[in-house]
């Protein structure tokens, strides 16, 4: 895909030390792990997003990444079902969403806006195949990282349940 398409991008970098905290299931959920790790990363890391007229989406990694991994094995396994999804960006200075509807072998990718800002174009359309394999190696690094980070916490059932893509968070 070349950078004028939607493009999603990690490079993280575990930092030199990371002690997983104690979860209470009255006071956290996946969300707290994920912000945790997320937080945690050496400040090297990048998470890139771009398309829909902007080369560089204004994301960073210690918000917007944690918002972003939330949701992406449940929008990923829908995807890989043929079915519609979805991931929104609601954190202040990004606040978009981009839905993804199949279509055979491409993708139809929308974007919307809560702000000033205005996709142009609004409508991309990638390869299924390519838009699977952005998904997959998003997530596949962000898992790689956790587990160099806190290999335990893969383990937990709320990652276990959040990384099969069962269920909306």
């Amino acid at each position: 895909m070349s950078h004028e398409h939607m493009l999603i991008e990690l490079h993280l970098i575990p930092p030199l030390c990371f002690d997983a905290r104690g979860y209470r299931d009255d006071e956290d959920d996946v969300r707290s792990m994920l912000m945790d790790v997320c937080g945690a990363l050496d400040p090297r890391s990048k998470f890139r997003v771009s398309g829909f007229g902007q080369e560089r989406w204004p994301v960073d990694v210690s918000c917007d990444l944690g918002i972003f991994l939330e949701q992406l094995p449940y929008a990923l396994r829908r995807l890989q079902t043929g079915q519609a999804a979805q991931i929104d960006l609601y954190e202040q200075g990004v606040e978009r969403s981009i839905e993804w509807v199949p279509d055979g072998t491409v993708c139809v990718a929308t974007c919307r806006s809560w702000t000033d800002w205005k996709p142009e174009p609004s409508v991309e359309t990638v390869a299924m195949r390519d838009v699977i394999e952005m998904m997959s190696t998003a997530l596949e690094t962000f898992l790689s990282t956790m587990s160099q980070m806190a290999s335990g916490l893969l383990a937990h059932p709320w990652i276990v349940e959040w990384r099969a893509g069962l269920t909306e968070v």
